[in-house]
């Protein structure tokens, strides 16, 4: 009981205050040092990316890495599509939040929360500073700016922080004392991987069929494949999905008629047009009323079911929305829908609430636990709460999903009496350590112990 580490490294200690994982300590310390948000919704997407940089340092930097030791080298180039993922999951949400800010009469940027940088600005320059210092990344720093302008300005601002003036890149001495000095960097052209462009790119908008009440479909691309019943009205807004020529495999994004099918974009008699490229914005879902809540999740066992906990708990009414299928999510991504897309990483659950949309678990859950009051207004206690909802999503991953993925690998989909329980015993271990420790503390400083 005498371990400082409520579930690991890093953890951080102030006074008689002890906070561990990533996130927990960053928010702890930014709230303490001046570096929080100002209100609920900006101290939830502070948090929320400060859980997306871990996850793309763990999927991008970790991996990249990892290689570079199993070599004992650096290496010029490593898989980019990761990378790319990334970078633009950040460069998206600072585009759309400077558009907002400058819409409303705000002041934008460079920054996460606007103007005034937060702890997880900090995060977010240690994460890409520590990626591109590894040298396979965004070495072209030319051809980073044109890709990623408002991550770089981000990047920048926080460097010329006074402070941050003496704080160098630790990480660049560090992998050529390791690893040694850098190699020839790539032409661009080298570099694999491309950026993905935007989704407004590959819409299209139906201008032909205004007398027909639409443009015929098709089940499949042959054009003498059977028709469907209706017809996709003039003025909708298409994505498309595969181009054969002049014919169009699309999803509806807007207007009437059927949800997916094949399109001629000309007429085969006069070459006039039916469908014409779109450089509208692909709608995303519609801002809820004042007030309101929905939890969107895949439907899959574990997934939002904490937020759900969380309304049920409170008597909260909110739309449960359950998303059944690989599509019901990819039509949400950044990918279909641009910048309307209300997944800052392209995954679920989020919680919205009136205009106000917070990715990941950790976000989701601190923001809505605020707003129904189950957390205290205190530095302290919030970030206990930050750091024990991913400590048991860590938990989750580690234990129950890999027992429930080999209970449904087997064809008979049947449960196990036992499963590898080493994992679940230390996961256990550290919970009950902490409740017992707290418990322990509280009596002799005379508080009323636990079960909270």
């Amino acid at each position: 009981d005498a371990s400082r580490l409520a579930f690991g490294l890093p953890v951080v200690e102030h006074d008689s205050c002890r906070v561990s994982t990533v996130a927990g300590a960053m928010q702890y310390v930014g709230d303490c040092l001046g570096l929080g948000g100002s209100d609920v919704i900006s101290r939830s997407r502070a948090l929320m990316h400060v859980v997306g940089s871990e996850a793309m340092r763990n999927e991008v930097f970790n991996s990249a890495y990892e290689k570079m030791l199993e070599r004992k080298r650096r290496m010029a180039t490593y898989t980019s599509g990761p990378y790319l993922k990334w970078m633009g999951h950040f460069e998206r949400y600072l585009r759309t939040s400077a558009a907002t800010a400058e819409a409303e009469g705000r002041a934008k940027g460079p920054f996460l929360l606007g103007a005034k940088l937060c702890y997880a600005d900090l995060a977010l320059y240690d994460a890409f500073t520590s990626i591109w210092d590894l040298g396979c990344y965004g070495r072209d720093e030319a051809e980073r700016a044109q890709k990623f302008p408002y991550v770089c300005a981000l990047v920048q601002a926080v460097a010329t922080q006074p402070n941050m003036k003496g704080y160098g890149r630790p990480h660049a001495d560090f992998y050529v004392a390791q690893l040694g000095e850098l190699p020839s960097a790539p032409s661009p052209a080298t570099v694999g991987g491309v950026f993905a462009p935007l989704a407004r790119e590959r819409l299209w908008e139906v201008t032909g069929g205004g007398d027909k009440g639409g443009i015929l479909v098709r089940i499949g691309k042959d054009t003498a494949s059977p028709a469907e019943a209706n017809r996709l009205s003039t003025g909708a807004l298409v994505k498309e999905l595969e181009l054969d020529g002049e014919r169009l495999r699309y999803r509806r994004l807007t207007g009437t008629g059927p949800d997916t099918g094949w399109v001629s974009t000309k007429l085969k008699s006069d070459g006039k047009e039916l469908l014409t490229r779109s450089s509208k914005q692909a709608p995303g879902p519609p801002v809820l009323p004042e007030g309101s809540w929905q939890v969107l999740y895949n439907d899959l066992p574990g997934r939002g079911e904490q937020l759900r906990l969380l309304f049920a708990f409170t008597a909260t009414p909110f739309e449960d929305k359950r998303l059944r299928d690989h599509a019901a999510v990819d039509a949400l991504k950044s990918a279909e829908i641009g910048d309307a897309s209300p997944l800052a990483f392209d995954f679920v659950p989020i919680v919205r609430h009136g205009p106000y949309n917070v990715s990941t678990t950790a976000g989701a859950m601190q923001y809505a636990g605020e707003c129904l009051g189950l957390i205290e207004d205190d530095a302290y206690a919030r970030a206990r709460a930050a750091m024990f909802v991913v400590a048991s999503e860590s938990m989750r991953n580690e234990v129950f999903y890999p027992a429930n993925n080999a209970m449904m690998a087997r064809k008979s989909k049947r449960r196990f009496a036992s499963f590898d329980g080493e994992a679940y015993l230390r996961c256990l271990d550290h919970f009950e350590l902490y409740l017992r420790s707290a418990a322990a503390r509280a009596e002799v400083q005379g508080f009323e112990a636990g079960p909270f």
